[in-house]
């Protein structure tokens, strides 16, 4: 009897815990089948660059980092969206679509859920303003703002996980929108600059372009827009 009762106790000790199975929340479905399809469908291609974050860095500071860093590169594609109407076009099944007005889309995470804050006409508005925009955006998601958590797609998305350590990523399109662009971790780089070794701060950015919609040199120039943008702040 007391083997019995040992060889139960050895059993129970040693019984192999059972896995728990976590539901995907509807936000998770739509993001991955929106990103899914996105790989399958789109021809992606990609353009890397890095550039001249110090502008950039000086703006924030100037306001006490009341700027978020979002908020500058939003506004420097908006001005480059301007000069290149062709990255406006959504692809809508077999047809492109340009909508008479620009909206920019900032890739947001919620509680480890991937939202998007739409920003509509955000080349007329100042960094602060923007940044107060996506805030309030957030804000709306946090609390369950149905509305707030629809996914709504812009002429391109801005993601960026600077802010966690990440140099660069190449990010999926969010369809219909032509592109995205990611922006990596603002680090103290060693440059050669006439003759000149410096130390800058830097950042890398990667932009996936749908191939349907613009060619490769079409693009590297709107990329080299969002650059000498960023670095004349």
């Amino acid at each position: 009897m007391f083997a019995r009762n040992r060889q139960a106790a050895a059993g129970a000790m040693t019984a192999t815990p059972t896995h728990q199975e976590v539901p995907l929340s509807t936000t998770q479905r739509i993001v991955g089948a929106r990103l899914q399809e996105s790989q399958r469908n789109a021809p992606h291609f990609y353009l890397q660059t890095s550039f001249n974050a110090e502008p950039m860095a000086a703006a924030r500071e100037s306001q006490a980092g009341q700027i978020v860093w979002d908020a500058l590169v939003v506004k420097a594609v908006a001005a480059a969206l301007e000069a290149f109407p062709q990255m406006r076009c959504r692809m809508e099944g077999e047809k492109l679509v340009r909508r008479p007005a620009v909206a920019v889309g900032v890739a947001v995470d919620v509680d480890d859920e991937l939202f998007v804050v739409p920003l509509e006409d955000p080349g007329s508005q100042d960094a602060c303003a923007i940044s107060e925009a996506i805030r309030a955006g957030v804000e709306k998601i946090r609390r369950g703002d149905g509305d707030a958590r629809k996914l709504k797609p812009a002429e391109i998305t801005v993601t960026n996980l600077g802010g966690a350590g990440v140099d660069m990523f190449l990010p999926i399109i969010n369809p219909p929108e032509a592109s995205i662009l990611s922006l990596g971790m603002i680090r103290p780089m060693v440059i050669a600059e006439e003759g000149q070794i410096k130390i800058q701060r830097r950042a890398n950015l990667s932009l996936a372009v749908d191939h349907r919609i613009v060619n490769g040199k079409y693009a590297a120039r709107f990329l080299s827009a969002i650059v000498s943008q960023l670095e004349s702040l």
